[in-house]
């Protein structure tokens, strides 16, 4: 056989080798794709009623599920409840929600929808803690790839335990037990010539009713935690809303003074009025946003978000970048933005007529409630927004300039900014109308 029919054949052989093992290459990637998840393959929908998990879904098969009070839907790799599967339409939607991270919390079932990633952190799959607690859903994301696995049962932990200490409603809480003078630790101490009997607190109790006096006095009055008496009054949550007499607003103003709430020595609180008693709604979330990022980097985190509602504290940043915080349309449908802020290592806190509100006689009632009239505040600002300063003090400083209106909280906010404190106000137009964040 010639030399050049050798070469031929062996030239073939060759070309049949390469087209074999190109044919087995393909053969392996279709099996070996088999078994490697999709993006929707990836992820489930995670469902916890009052914070116990009640059951988890593959976001890529199609259910209807039912839960204890609404129905959820999961078509398409999207998972949606629409408010005609939500009998008192208080869900907070993202619309159809489809990615890791995404929430749909339901208050009056303090149920979570939550899609979730397989266990493996990153960048794009954040570690996540979302649950209902003080009537508002609680969502942390935490980006350290080395953060622990138990951080999530930590936050839930924490969260309850703050439940069981500044609930005004819980008759558990150690705030529901000192406004009704339940507490057993307590002792005489002579104040100004008189005997006071004072309840011996926690610290962190202690801490937020501090907290409360001191912006009592610093707002002139406008921001008083002794507000109790008249917002047990006011119901904002539910389906079945009522105006409370004038008759029992003016009763229940007698006993409204923060003036009356006195602080002594080793965690003792005292009252100078028997029928005082304290609400924290204006500053609980800001104080325990501030605490769960202190609990955060006792653990080693450096990057995270803490949302508490309209509350969002900022650890770090995320991964050099800094992270995107949208503040609230009031009043529009869904989680429409007015604007968004990049914010690394602080915290946005915004206050708004929106939140919690109702309409009687075509008139608005918002659950900020002014402690000179026990009526909702009279106010042009639908919205205020507050960044560059501690998540309490955040808490309290949008409450305040909320209530002053558009003309008094302009002013304030013009001297926040010696403050390096920045303010975005929104009037009752939707129209932002003052904004020293850019």
């Amino acid at each position: 056989m010639s030399s050049s029919k050798v070469l031929l054949q062996y030239n073939m052989k060759r070309k049949d080798i390469k087209l074999l093992s190109c044919i087995i290459c393909i053969i392996l990637i279709l099996l070996i794709s088999r078994f490697i998840p999709s993006d929707s393959i990836s992820c489930y929908v995670r469902i916890t009623e009052s914070g116990k998990e009640t059951g988890i879904y593959p976001l890529d098969v199609d259910a209807d599920i039912t839960l204890s009070h609404n129905t959820i839907h999961i078509e398409d790799s999207v998972v949606s409840v629409t408010d005609a599967d939500c009998p008192d339409r208080l869900c907070i939607h993202q619309g159809g929600i489809s990615k890791p991270g995404q929430v749909i919390a339901c208050l009056p079932g303090r149920t979570v929808i939550q899609i979730v990633a397989n266990d493996f952190p990153s960048m794009t799959s954040p570690m996540t803690y979302s649950g209902i607690h003080f009537d508002t859903l609680v969502d942390v994301k935490i980006y350290d790839i080395s953060a622990s696995s138990d951080l999530p049962d930590i936050i839930r932990n924490e969260c309850t335990r703050y439940e069981y200490i500044c609930s005004r409603t819980d008759k558990d809480s150690e705030l529901y037990r000192l406004n009704h003078r339940l507490i057993s630790n307590r002792r005489d101490f002579n104040y100004n010539g008189m005997t006071v009997t004072a309840y011996r607190v926690s610290s962190e109790l202690y801490d937020m009713i501090s907290a409360g006096i001191s912006a009592y006095r610093q707002s002139d009055g406008l921001f008083d935690i002794s507000i109790a008496p008249v917002s047990q009054l006011w119901s904002f949550s539910d389906g079945e809303h009522s105006i409370p007499s004038s008759q029992d607003v003016a009763l229940a103003l007698t006993h409204v003074s923060a003036d009356n709430i006195i602080l002594f020595e080793d965690h003792y609180i005292g009252f100078k009025d028997e029928d005082c008693m304290i609400d924290l709604g204006g500053l609980a979330k800001g104080y325990i946003g501030d605490r769960l990022y202190d609990t955060l980097k006792e653990h080693g985190v450096s990057s995270a978000l803490i949302s508490l509602g309209g509350n969002v504290v900022a650890l770090g940043d995320k991964a050099g970048r800094d992270f995107t915080v949208g503040i609230r349309q009031p009043f529009a449908s869904g989680n429409e933005a007015a604007l968004t802020l990049s914010v690394s290592d602080t915290s946005v806190i915004t206050s708004g007529t929106y939140e919690r509100y109702f309409i009687s006689d075509g008139r608005l009632y918002h659950h900020i409630l002014d402690p000179t009239t026990g009526y909702p505040f009279d106010t042009d600002l639908s919205s205020a927004t507050v960044t560059g300063c501690s998540s309490v003090n955040g808490d309290i400083l949008s409450t305040v300039l909320l209530a002053e209106g558009s003309a008094r909280a302009t002013r304030h906010a013009d001297r926040l900014k010696n403050e390096d404190i920045a303010v975005i106000l929104i009037d009752n137009n939707g129209d932002i109308i003052y904004n020293s964040c850019s």
